[in-house]
């Protein structure tokens, strides 16, 4: 579907996803081949969870090292719980441990394009540079996507609580998905809220038993280091665009999450809402990279399948392709285009009207194709 819609589009972002992963690999191929990325930060969580060096900045450095020689300019600033279920990887070598995860992020990056769209190799083709950087990084953005797709999947079947509580594992990355309870609130599912509330409930039990009772604080502090937060200019939200000035960034941050509000009085249709929720996240989050842009792919898979949603899926299909990533690292202006491709796609949907699709993707049937699937009725 994507090489019949967009074929200038997908060669264009094949094109220079093949130049970007060519000096991506002269660049830092060693560290990827090492793992000398952020998954060092991941592995030195699992370490220290438990102890009260689980936020110290020393303490994660000492144990980059001592696991993979080399210390990361971030440490783990992730929740206790996620340390906790990560802790299996410290029984392994670092090499070892360091290639599992980064073949079990591509297998659930596998499962969701097989299970989102009819022609995977397009989406891989359009979306190429978001996921060299998510393997170049060592990052688990793959695991979230997956995860989404699989509340949505039993949002589709009408298992609203089996999706809140899929959802609820999200929150490993939770400043991907602020927008989402709102989406889950505007729509009245309430199964999915309960699901995602007792699920979330248990995890933070989690993060106390493993962590103690001063977690939160520890966390706040190692969140609100600036030495944690890559240069504004290579982020994808409207600080890529603003940069770090407190009071034009508030009033940014506002403005999208009024045209959010106002798609939400709108959408009548869940998935898309959902989707649209994780595009408003993106826009708003602080931390927020170019890897994470794979997330994108999920309203896009939807809307796809949605035809008269064309001015959307046009505006979604250019800020999940490769071509707004591809001049961040370049001197000049070019960065601004990430930021401006998303707050466009957004304004694309606050346009594209309520009426609900005649279906949407799509477990992909054997044949490879898109399952026409409606959205339940919303749960009031």
């Amino acid at each position: 579907m994507l090489r019949e819609k967009y074929p200038v589009l997908l060669v264009a972002s094949l094109a220079v996803t093949l130049i970007y992963a060519v000096i991506r690999l002269c660049v830092s191929g060693s560290a990827v081949v090492h793992g000398w990325n952020d998954f060092a930060p991941l592995r030195a969580g699992a370490e220290l969870a438990g102890t009260p060096g689980l936020y110290s900045f020393a303490s994660n450095q000492r144990a980059e090292r001592l696991a993979s020689g080399a210390t990361m300019k971030i440490t783990y600033f992730r929740p206790p719980f996620y340390a906790a279920l990560l802790r299996p990887i410290v029984w392994l070598p670092y090499p070892v441990a360091y290639w599992i995860f980064q073949f079990a992020a591509l297998g659930c990056l596998a499962w969701f394009l097989r299970r989102w769209f009819a022609k995977p190799l397009d989406v891989l083709a359009l979306a190429g540079i978001p996921l060299v950087e998510a393997f170049a990084n060592g990052q688990d953005v793959a695991f979230v996507v997956a995860l989404a797709a699989v509340s949505l999947i039993y949002a589709r079947r009408g298992e609203d609580v089996k999706s809140g509580l899929i959802l609820s594992l999200c929150t490993i990355k939770f400043h991907l998905f602020l927008l989402v309870p709102a989406a889950i609130l505007a729509r009245r599912r309430w199964g999915v809220l309960a699901g995602a509330a007792c699920g979330v409930a248990g995890l933070a039990a989690i993060s106390f038993l493993v962590q103690g009772a001063a977690w939160p604080v520890d966390y706040w502090r190692i969140l609100h280091r600036r030495d944690m937060h890559p240069d504004a200019f290579l982020g994808i939200s409207v600080r890529g665009l603003i940069g770090d000035r407190p009071i034009p960034l508030a009033i940014a941050s506002a403005a999208v999450l009024g045209l959010f509000l106002w798609i939400a009085a709108r959408e009548t249709n869940y998935e898309l809402l959902f989707g649209f929720a994780i595009l408003a996240s993106l826009l708003i989050g602080y931390h927020v990279y170019m890897s994470d842009a794979l997330l994108l792919l999920i309203p896009l898979g939807t809307l796809l399948a949605a035809p008269r949603r064309k001015v959307a899926t046009h505006g979604l299909a250019f800020a999940a392709s490769s071509i707004p990533y591809a001049g961040i690292f370049v001197p000049g202006p070019w960065h601004v285009l990430a930021p401006v491709s998303l707050l466009a796609a957004l304004a694309a949907a606050g346009g594209a009207g309520s009426q609900p699709a005649a279906g949407f993707p799509p477990a992909v049937s054997r044949a490879g194709i898109p399952a026409r699937l409606t959205d339940p009725s919303p749960r009031r």
